[in-house]
């Protein structure tokens, strides 16, 4: 049985790696490439790297900043961001990418699709639906959640797997930085509807998150804010689904065992009986 994905994800606006808190705010990060080399270090399954402003502006993911992060990257490296066509997709491909993923220009031509898949194969392809809560349902949105997408949901999800994607990435603009947790209605009802893997996104604050939506039905979950601000951030998540009876990934020696969490969902600090028994090491002497 294939253990789920922790997957982060870096937003860039502007050159600038961001927060981003219901699609319209955005607190600078950084660089990219530290953002992804850190987050490649903490073990993350995968990592997905956006530009935001792309599709809404005419243009494409520096193929550059790309091959800079995937420079500094074992981990699969999915990129996106105003991908039009296959020329467009190849292009960040041949700079380092594993994936491509698609929002804005898959809603407007569905047969782009299709076209990457052709080319590069549906394991390649990712698309993304950014959603927000409409009375009983939910509506879909393109350029960056500005734009309504007439389509229904259900009609995007059937579209988007007939046409040969791989994965779809779910985005819930409600629940984007507001460290709640998943909208996991809302994932109940696309991985209903659909067969390909569903990664969950908006709204991790606590490691229980993850769990939540894996039984909600994502085939695995993805975060960017809570991963960016606390050192190791990754391996404590993992640990936390690990304790709890979920099967993940822990490549790294920093693996805490014996770690307890407090309700923040951080590491608790061992106790000072603890701390006293590890602060020294007595070593025998050296026989030269």
């Amino acid at each position: 049985m294939l253990k789920p994905r922790l997957i982060g994800i870096v937003l860039v606006r502007d050159s600038i790696a961001v927060q981003s808190i219901g699609f319209n705010r955005y607190l600078p990060l950084g660089r990219p490439t530290i953002a992804v080399e850190y987050l490649d270090r903490w073990g993350a399954d995968e990592i997905v790297l956006l530009d935001i402003l792309a599709g809404s502006t005419q243009r494409s993911l520096d193929p550059g900043v790309v091959r800079q992060c995937a420079e500094l990257c074992r981990t699969p490296l999915t990129v996106g961001g105003g991908v039009r066509d296959t020329e467009s997709a190849s292009a960040l491909l041949a700079a380092g990418a594993d994936k491509i993923c698609v929002n804005s220009a898959a809603h407007s031509n569905p047969s782009l699709v299709g076209n990457l898949s052709a080319r590069f194969g549906e394991q390649c392809v990712v698309v993304s639906v950014d959603v927000r809560k409409q009375g009983s349902g939910w509506n879909a949105y393109a350029l960056g959640g500005s734009s309504d997408i007439p389509t229904s949901l259900g009609e995007i999800l059937a579209q988007t797997q007939e046409s040969g994607a791989g994965e779809i990435l779910l985005n819930s603009i409600d629940r984007d930085g507001s460290r709640l947790g998943y909208d996991l209605e809302l994932i109940r009802y696309c991985a209903r509807n659909i067969s390909i893997p569903l990664i969950a996104a908006g709204g991790a604050g606590h490691p229980r998150h993850f769990n939540e939506a894996l039984e909600a039905g994502a085939s695995a979950v993805a975060a960017a804010n809570m991963l960016h601000y606390t050192e190791h951030s990754v391996i404590v998540a993992k640990r936390y689904m690990q304790i709890s009876g979920r099967a993940t990934r822990i490549d790294s020696p920093a693996s805490y065992p014996g770690a307890s969490y407090l309700d923040s969902g951080r590491l608790a600090m061992f106790d000072e009986t603890r701390l006293d028994s590890e602060r020294f090491h007595r070593l025998p002497p050296d026989p030269a």
